[in-house]
């Protein structure tokens, strides 16, 4: 995979030259980021040139797409003037309850009375689903390449599950095949013991 975000160099400059780099991949601040607000932009080259702007101190929460009427007004469209300056992050208190290959729950004590954007400083790829309490919550892509959800006022708790699209079909497909050896398992049983088929499997004819 190409990692060379930045639009105006050659392929000798690497990602982490740039200040801001260590900060959004989670190496000098927790995985787990909090934000008050989110940028909109229509395009990932957009958010390439965002982030790889030299006053981009990593601060600020990019997301590809657009801000559909019902986001929050924490939600922004990119403006002409980027405040580089500003610094939009949340300090607070989390806790993870549960973590595996597939699966990462998240609680936190950020203020309940405002919501808050959360990022998970975690590759993002389109088969990963989030929760944010008990009702099912967009996964967006952030910063380029990882997931970022809104956690809407009144709510603390944040799980994302990695499910593959594929899986249910493989499981149903598994599941109709072992019915099927099973149910023809049975009805061989079931005609050995009425007496009509012989020991080898051949039909056997009473007289």
């Amino acid at each position: 995979m190409n990692f060379n975000f930045w639009p105006d160099s050659d392929d000798s400059v690497a990602p982490d030259t740039h200040p801001a780099y260590f900060k959004i991949a989670g190496a000098t601040e927790d995985r787990i980021q909090f934000f008050s607000s989110a940028y909109f932009a229509e395009s990932e080259f957009e958010i390439a040139r965002l982030i790889s702007a030299d006053a981009y101190k990593g601060d600020l929460l990019f997301l590809s797409g657009q801000a559909s009427r019902d986001m929050p007004s924490s939600a922004h469209k990119v403006p002409q003037e980027i405040p580089f300056e500003a610094n939009q992050r949340l300090e607070t208190v989390y806790e993870v309850t549960r973590f595996d290959a597939n699966n990462i729950e998240i609680r936190s004590d950020a203020p309940i009375d405002t919501g808050f954007w959360l990022m998970y400083s975690d590759v993002w790829h389109p088969d990963w689903h989030a929760t944010v309490g008990s009702s099912p919550a967009k996964i967006y892509r952030a910063n380029l390449a990882y997931k970022a959800v809104y956690v809407p006022k009144g709510e603390r708790s944040v799980r994302f599950t990695f499910a593959p699209r594929y899986r249910s079909a493989v499981l149903k497909f598994l599941g109709l095949n072992s019915a099927l050896w099973f149910g023809g398992l049975f009805w061989m049983a079931l005609l050995i013991f009425r007496g009509k088929i012989d020991r080898h499997g051949s039909a056997s004819h009473r007289r």
